[in-house]
């Protein structure tokens, strides 16, 4: 979902129990629990979300139907604006970025990326400081997307192709050491699919690393909410995007609210533990916080492409869902 939130609000906001990874890009980054627990029941108590029944009329029957509609889809005026949005946490996101590949000692060199968009910005904005970005493939299966990924970057190695058939994509590496990919698993109703498409893919011993900086498509979720027994019309609170979008944003469940970016993590993590030759080495909630200038003014919070400000603590914070994986057979 490529649609950008702005909330301003004066709440108390609780610090849950996180792992203090260490300093990148002047931000202190953290693992687990924090600030993004508080942001459900902020925005309610705030009235920016509408509690209503919900459930949706459509998915795609199967993946060859959801190619087809994905590769369709014009680049929007809203996916645009958001990446101007994103730009302004890009050095928190490459902190975050650092902090997993130093600690797994991640392969730099000749990766692929799948779902690069029309921006191609985990190669070429995220990732950049990281690895060697000419050595990287990128592939989406929007042909739209693709010619504006070259146009930006033209000596890229881009192609079109699907993570759903990642066998077909021509120009792509046989095999190789990392995949990543920068909130592109969450536009698929068919994750199972496509993890088998990536172990293929991966060497073993390989990687795949999958930051979720934005909310997630209503696929995910709701699937995981189906898992944990809860059926349609789902108790949701929602709110309009900039797009006029009725969208949920929290789901009221039996463990009290759950946001949607909670249920993606969950969602993957767990379908990863079911795929065979896959093991999941992460699937948690990563943070990077500094300093505010003003401290009289209150931080700032950027949460699945939302931003709320005027928060009364001393500290900036940046908040993404990482999931990494490893082909072990």
């Amino acid at each position: 979902m490529f649609c950008y939130i702005l909330i301003f609000c004066q709440v108390t906001c609780t610090i849950c129990s996180m792992e203090n990874i260490g300093q990148y890009n002047g931000y202190q980054i953290s693992r687990g629990g924090g600030f993004i627990y508080d942001v459900p029941q902020i925005c309610i108590d705030m009235g920016q979300l509408r509690r209503t029944p919900f459930a949706v009329d459509y998915f795609p029957g199967d993946t060859r139907e959801e190619e087809v509609h994905l590769a369709l889809q014009p680049i929007s005026a809203a996916s645009l604006a958001f990446e101007n949005n994103r730009l302004k946490v890009e050095q928190a996101l490459q902190g975050i970025a650092s902090s997993v590949f130093d600690r797994f000692d991640l392969p730099r060199f000749g990766g692929i990326d799948i779902g690069s968009g029309a921006t191609g910005a985990m190669v070429h904005q995220f990732l950049k400081p990281l690895i060697n970005a000419s050595s990287w493939s990128e592939v989406d299966v929007n042909p739209h997307a693709v010619a504006e990924n070259r146009r930006r970057h033209p000596d890229a190695r881009v192609f079109t192709g699907s993570y759903l058939n990642l066998e077909q994509a021509q120009g792509l590496p046989a095999k190789v050491d990392m995949i990543t990919g920068l909130s592109s698993l969450d536009s698929t109703q068919f994750i199972p699919k496509a993890l088998g498409e990536i172990r293929k893919k991966l060497h073993v011993g390989g990687f795949l690393l999958h930051i979720q900086d934005v909310r997630p498509g209503l696929g995910t979720p709701i699937r995981e909410l189906e898992h944990m027994g809860i059926k349609p019309p789902f108790d949701a609170y929602t709110l309009r995007s900039n797009v006029n979008i009725e969208e949920p944003l929290v789901y009221q469940t039996h463990e009290g609210l759950l946001s949607v970016g909670e249920l993606f993590k969950r969602n993957l993590g767990r379908l990863i533990e079911e795929q065979h030759g896959l093991r999941l080495l992460v699937s948690d909630w990563f943070s990077a916080r500094r300093n505010t200038p003003d401290p009289a003014k209150g931080g700032s919070a950027y949460h699945m492409n939302i931003h709320l400000r005027g928060i009364p603590r001393l500290l900036d914070e940046v908040s993404v869902v990482v999931t990494l994986a490893q082909r072990i057979a």
